[in-house]
């Protein structure tokens, strides 16, 4: 089979009689066979990327659907080691070394229910269904606020808050992100320095977007900016801190998993936005949530 383009023109005299025909024939069949060649490649390319993100997917679910219920299952012995470890340390006040012993049995035990708390936590958040709503973050940041009240009095902290906007979004999930937020900015405090957060937005410029190629041209968005004077860290370690189980300070002053902020990674994920810090040792640290005002 030869493939082959036709094209012509043709030519009257002045009365509007057809005199001449002028054209051009030409032979395509190298460049149709090797169109159509392309097009099969990039066909057979798409379903095997598209079989290789159904596994991926498929993959991600079970190992999550894994971490669940190991989780899940993890708390019911670890309730009986707290529960006979208390009455242990009640029938052991006459024995200094057990009831050491005893007491670090059940630390230990703790711990580890917060840190199973924390992964189930985690991997709840990709298994909840996203029904969306608005959600006004200026009531969000109020209700977060005097959940914190008695540690900001403690602490001698302050929250200032200037004028959000109201968002589509997941209401537990958008209250976890910035309960996060707020909550190491008091956790990570300059010792001696009274903690002052920050918490400020406005409408993601069209500069700003242009410089995060993520984000959707067509949507506008709104910048949050959580903006604290404490410990602060090096900037070299900005996408670390947001994955799960990477802590930067091994201090017991701080305690944590490491999950908070991966958590908080992916509540933005989960709202189609993004989230980035800025820090410097000493000189405290800028979370930026951006999330799109239209769902």
């Amino acid at each position: 089979i030869r493939w082959i383009r036709v094209s012509g023109r043709m030519l009257y005299d002045i009365h509007h009689t057809p005199i001449r025909l002028l054209g051009i024939v030409q032979d395509i069949t190298e460049q149709k066979t090797h169109s159509i060649k392309l097009t099969d490649r990039i066909s057979e390319r798409t379903k095997e990327l598209e079989i290789a993100n159904a596994q991926l997917a498929r993959s991600n679910a079970e190992l999550e659907q894994f971490a669940y219920v190991t989780s899940h299952d993890l708390q019911e012995p670890l309730r009986k080691i707290q529960m006979f470890s208390s009455i242990l340390i009640g029938k052991s006040k006459s024995n200094e070394g057990a009831l050491e012993y005893t007491r670090k049995i059940s630390d230990s035990a703790k711990r580890m229910t917060s840190l199973i708390t924390d992964l189930l936590d985690y991997s709840r958040l990709s298994q909840q269904d996203p029904v969306f709503s608005k959600i006004d973050l200026n009531k969000t940041i109020r209700n977060i606020t005097q959940d914190f009240e008695l540690l900001l009095e403690q602490k001698n902290a302050v929250i200032n808050c200037g004028m959000l906007a109201v968002v589509p979004g997941i209401p537990a999930q958008l209250n976890q992100l910035f309960y996060n937020l707020i909550g190491n900015a008091l956790k990570f405090a300059e010792p001696g320095r009274n903690p002052i957060i920050n918490v400020t937005g406005g409408l993601l410029s069209t500069a700003k977007r242009a410089d995060h190629s993520e984000l959707n041209e067509s949507k506008d968005y709104f910048e949050i900016s959580v903006a604290d004077n404490g410990i602060g860290f090096e900037q070299q370690y900005a996408e670390r801190i947001f994955v799960v189980f990477q802590r930067l300070n091994m201090s017991p002053d701080y305690g944590g998993h490491g999950i908070g902020l991966a958590m908080c990674s992916r509540i933005v994920t989960n709202h189609n936005g993004l989230i980035y810090a800025r820090s410097s040792p000493g000189e405290g640290a800028v979370f930026t949530v951006i999330l799109p005002l239209v769902s």
